[in-house]
């Protein structure tokens, strides 16, 4: 005889057994993932601990497309997959604007200098870069790290962050949808530093993997069906769902393979207008470039006090409303203390347990850039004199003088023997070494 109450209690303990066995799995992957991203963020905090500072002097006739700034960020895009991230960290590097005023003898000087801070084996690379975009540029190595310490008595410090309000998916403003240039506003903002204050602004770049444009135009085609944008939740909460939303479509396909599961309810499509057309086209254009996991950091010291420093901060932070769109937009974070951000900012330590914000190359290149011609802000440092192409025909044996290339490397300059013999004339200003090249010419003659 079929005993029934037999079979219910097999299929319970069955059950049971897969419940168990489906949680216990949940649990040791989120640990996996846990010690896995606290191990790869105590390999970043050892890779900020080797890197170079690069300072970049432009002049002032340079000018360059914002489509040629975004080629300049997509050429740093090096992803190591994770099998490559088991020994080495992810490389990651910054993009800084340091405005300061000091005070010297009566006179104040106000600077505001362009500079990249890059891993060691990255120098070369970022230098042949920075040279093909910006032809007659020149990148020199600072000797010194211009990062005030947290604890300087002289100043007061603010910091902040600043984290998009919405998913990685929708586009801030990008270059071509901006009538003025963002970053003059933020430049204006840095020129009017007070005596011996400063303000540094670091945009720290990681570059986001090669699947993060497919999974954010998915992002956007649900968007299209629901109109519900997903909410922006912490990394290790978009793990647990990822997990979760794959165990249950195989729950569902295995139902659905026993002809348990009713057949889908077929609903017509919403009836699309042209401002429809135009926004989904608008928001598209982000997922067809690189993308890099942005963190964007502010810092300001003042000797006046708090209240100056709080002020100087709130002005320079407006200045990144101007990429708010319909979509999306920078808001402070106010989860970070201005303490840690300062103490991350001088040891460019990108934090990778905070959820990622991932940035376009082409939206980055709306407010992270060099400046152009265009630019009018007092206090930029360019080059004092200006580079050209080294002639041809220079006689370089008995060289008496040496003279920079347009790349800014040193060549000899000579006079051959018939140039010994004639005129020769020399011009510059006060101190260049007029006098010395004269003297050398004479001693040549003898």
């Amino acid at each position: 005889m079929f005993d029934e109450t037999s079979t219910s209690t097999y299929d319970f303990s069955t059950f049971q057994v897969i419940l168990t066995s489906v949680l216990l799995l949940v649990v040791i992957s989120t640990i996996v993932h846990i010690v896995w991203v606290i191990y790869q963020n105590s390999l970043m905090k050892q890779s900020s601990q080797k890197g170079v500072l690069l300072k970049v002097l432009l002049e002032k006739d340079s000018e360059v497309t914002p489509f040629e700034i975004s080629q300049l960020w997509t050429s740093f895009h090096l992803y190591l997959p994770w099998y490559k991230r088991l020994r080495k960290a992810q490389e990651h590097f910054s993009f800084e604007i340091v405005s300061t005023n000091e005070l010297k003898k009566g006179d104040s000087k106000k600077l505001i200098s362009f500079n990249f801070w890059v891993p060691e084996n990255m120098v070369e690379h970022v230098e042949e870069r920075l040279l093909a975009t910006y032809r007659y540029c020149e990148v020199v190595r600072a000797k010194e790290d211009y990062m005030p310490d947290p604890e300087n008595p002289d100043l007061t410090f603010e910091a902040a962050e600043l984290t998009l309000r919405e998913d990685n998916a929708f586009s801030i403003k990008q270059f071509q949808d901006i009538e003025v240039d963002p970053l003059s506003s933020i430049l204006s903002t840095l020129s009017t530093v007070n005596e011996n204050e400063m303000a540094v602004i670091q945009i720290m770049m990681r570059p986001a993997p090669y699947k993060w444009n497919s999974k954010a135009a998915k992002t956007l085609a649900r968007y299209e069906k629901t109109k519900k944008k997903p909410g922006k939740m912490p990394e290790w909460t978009n793990y647990v769902g990822r997990f979760m939303r794959s165990f249950f479509a195989v729950i569902d396909h295995i139902i659905s393979g026993f002809g348990g599961r009713p057949d889908d309810i077929k609903v017509d499509a919403p009836q699309q207008s042209s401002l429809d057309t135009v926004n989904q086209k608008h928001m598209l254009e982000k997922v067809q470039y690189m993308g890099f996991e942005t963190q964007v950091r502010v810092m300001v010291g003042s000797p006046i006090g708090q209240d100056a420093a709080k002020a100087r901060l709130r002005r320079i932070l407006s200045n990144f409303q101007e990429l708010n769109s319909l979509h999306n937009g920078f808001k402070k974070n106010k989860y970070t203390s201005s303490y840690k951000v300062h103490e991350r900012m001088k040891n460019r330590h990108f934090s990778v347990i905070k959820n990622q914000d991932v940035l376009s190359t082409i939206e980055i290149a709306g407010f992270a850039h060099l400046v152009n011609k265009t630019t009018t802000t007092p206090g930029i440092v360019y080059i004092q004199n200006k580079k050209q192409p080294f002639p041809n025909g220079i006689a370089k044996e008995d060289p008496f003088a040496m003279a920079p290339d347009e790349s800014g490397n040193l060549q000899p300059v000579g006079l051959d023997l018939l140039a010994r013999l004639r005129h020769v004339y020399i011009s510059g200003m006060t101190g260049v070494g007029k006098l010395i090249c004269r003297l050398s010419k004479k001693l040549f003659k003898l």
